[in-house]
């Protein structure tokens, strides 16, 4: 399954996908067609932020609000914040490494995430990051660190992942070809349009590997 998806600094169409304890590099025309970029490898050969956390894999991947190549990573209780380097493709942890989610997002805590299935930020509005945990998800407001909205069921939060046949997700990623996001969940996946508000069905959920031949190997 897919358990996260970001784009690759200084590539548009590039994002790095993540299954389990393996990444892989995978370009999307403007077709919504995959191409493998860079085969699947270990996530702790390869990334120095996770290896620093003693982490092989992740929950989730975020990127920072308004903050171009710097992302959240979340696993069990904790997380980090880290950087990449678009030039070198370096990535750094910041403020300290690892802590627990608790320990500074704890109003998301209060609200029943102390764990974190997937996370978006609003594409209208750079303080709001919307969190996924199980069947809820809430919006969050990231420069005043509160809850502002839900939890609310993710089928009448998002009613077009719910009509699209998920109650709950694993990922959620912005595609480069306007308003579309894809989403996943276990062996399967949907693609929605999304601004910020409602969000709409474009594709029903599918088998993934039926129709991204890069995921072959999840």
């Amino acid at each position: 399954m897919v358990t996260a998806v970001i784009r690759k600094p200084g590539q548009d169409r590039q994002f790095y996908f993540f299954s389990g304890i393996k990444y892989a590099t995978i370009e999307l025309d403007s077709n919504f067609q995959d191409k493998l970029i860079r085969a699947p490898y270990f996530v702790r050969e390869e990334w120095s932020t996770f290896r620093e956390a003693n982490w092989g894999s992740a929950d989730a991947v975020t990127q920072v609000p308004g903050v171009p190549n710097s992302f959240y990573v979340f696993a069990g209780g904790h997380y980090f914040r880290a950087t990449i380097d678009p030039n070198s493709l370096k990535d750094t942890l910041q403020y300290s490494g690892v802590k627990t989610i608790e320990s500074e997002w704890k109003p998301l805590v209060d609200a029943g995430f102390d764990t974190v299935d997937a996370a978006i930020p609003d594409p209208r509005n750079d303080d709001i990051l919307f969190f996924f945990r199980g069947t809820q998800s809430l919006k969050y407001s990231y420069k005043e660190n509160k809850v502002v909205a839900g939890p609310k069921p993710i089928t009448s939060y998002w009613p077009g992942i719910g009509k699209a046949g998920f109650d709950s997700i694993d990922a959620i990623f912005k595609t480069p070809n306007g308003s579309s996001y894809y989403v996943f969940k276990g062996d399967q996946y949907a693609r929605i349009s999304w601004e910020g508000g409602w969000d709409t069905v474009e594709v029903n959920r599918r088998i993934t590997r039926e129709h991204w031949s890069a995921l072959s190997w999840i």
